[in-house]
C-alpha cells in the first residue's frame, strides 16, 4: 500500500515536532534580534503553544476509559497533532485570543533605543 502525500505531510510534521523548540527561548531570541517580523512569529508560536495546553488540559479532564474502545497511544499523538494544528490555525489565520499581539506589544516596548536604532538602518 502507497502512502500518500497527506500521509507523508504529517509523518514529516511529527519528525519536526520532535525537534520541538522551546517558545520562550525564541521569544527572547526574537525581542533581541530587534526584528518585528521574528517578534510577531515567535509571539504567534506562544499563542500556538498556549492554545494547544489548554487543549491539552481540557482533554484530561474527560474520562478517556468510558468509551466502547480504550484510546490506544497512536491515537493519543494523533490527537495531538490535531490539537496542534488546530491552535496553529486559530492564531495564524483567525487571530487566535489576541495573545500573540499583546506579546508582541509588551516585548516591543522592551527594546532598548539602540536595538530599534539598529534595526531601522
Amino acid at each position: 500500500m502507497a502512502i500518500s502525500f497527506a500521509s507523508n505531510m504529517m509523518i514529516d510534521h511529527a519528525i519536526s515536532n520532535a525537534q520541538h523548540r522551546d517558545p520562550m527561548e525564541n521569544l527572547s531570541a526574537a525581542r533581541l534580534s530587534g526584528d518585528d517580523a521574528a517578534l510577531m512569529a515567535a509571539a504567534q508560536e506562544f499563542e500556538t503553544h498556549f492554545i494547544q495546553q489548554l487543549f491539552r488540559a481540557m482533554r484530561a479532564t474527560v474520562n478517556s476509559d468510558n468509551g466502547l474502545f480504550p484510546r490506544s497511544q497512536t491515537e493519543e499523538i494523533f490527537q495531538d497533532m490535531v490539537d496542534e494544528m488546530t491552535a496553529r490555525n486559530a492564531v495564524v489565520g483567525g487571530g487566535g485570543i489576541g495573545l500573540a499581539q499583546q506579546i508582541f506589544e509588551q516585548m516591543r516596548a522592551q527594546q532598548t533605543p539602540l536595538q530599534m536604532e539598529l534595526t531601522a538602518e
